[in-house]
């Protein structure tokens, strides 16, 4: 079985807490030219604009969708790593829980308007009508799988990944997004801007929604097998250059 684990990075980092021959083990997706100790990185080029800034993690995903060949797939970020014991199961991240529900959550550190157009988008689209039903309990829920990671087999990821570009793809449409300048432009006017310091980064934060959307959807549909809860792990960063913000 062909393996591929992921680290999705856009800023300088050190692992040191794993030894030389685990690193090895991790390939880097990167927009940006980054130091690492870990041994294996892909520069991707950008294609558009939006890439990487817009999309965040979503563009190295993107990427991998698109072009490299594997049998299962781990995501992994440059400042956290999924505890994967074995490539038998489905792993996701433990869910967090919070006070208010994913729908309330969003609306206080994003532009909850986004949200809403995603909706429009999801019931007015070609997908499952699982999928559908999922997303507006799921917006309803107090419990969210983060980070847009996970361990799975390619179908499985690819599926997903198909999902958040024909989502994506008709938000940017509607959105009339063409550059950056009309992405921070658009930002300049979200009431609520203070409370998140990267606002232009939206695609990244639709996609973990959709992300958990998609475990949920999954979940249910195989009875909670073969789905089994992970940790995920706080990566040991080590930031190379001062002044750079995890």
């Amino acid at each position: 079985m062909r393996i591929l684990n992921a680290v999705l990075a856009h800023k300088d980092f050190y692992w040191n807490d794993l030894p030389e021959e685990e690193l090895k083990k991790y390939l880097v997706f990167t927009y940006n030219d980054i130091k690492t100790n870990l041994p294996n990185v892909v520069k991707i080029e950008k294609s558009s604009e939006l890439d990487d800034r817009f999309y965040s993690e979503l563009a190295q995903i993107k990427y991998i969708r698109h072009n490299v060949d594997f049998d299962w797939i781990v995501i992994n970020h440059y400042r956290r790593r999924l505890e994967v014991p074995d490539y038998n199961n489905i792993y996701v991240p433990i869910p967090s829980n919070f006070v208010l529900n994913v729908k309330e959550m969003y609306a206080l550190n994003h532009n909850i308007e986004d949200l809403a157009l995603v909706t429009d988008i999801l019931m007015n689209g070609d997908f499952s009508p699982n999928y559908k039903s999922e997303w507006l309990k799921s917006l309803n829920d107090n419990s969210m799988f983060c980070y847009n990671m996970f361990s799975a087999p390619k179908e499985v990821f690819c599926e997903l990944i198909d999902i958040y570009e024909k989502i994506m793809d008709k938000f940017i449409e509607v959105r009339n997004f063409k550059t950056m300048d009309d992405v921070i432009k658009y930002c300049d006017k979200m009431p609520n801007k203070e409370y998140n310091h990267l606002p232009y980064r939206i695609g990244g934060f639709i996609a973990e929604r959709l992300t958990n959307c998609y475990i949920r959807t999954l979940i249910n549909k195989y009875n909670m097998f073969p789905f089994t809860t992970t940790p995920v792990i706080s990566a040991n960063v080590k930031l190379l250059e001062d002044g750079m913000l995890i």
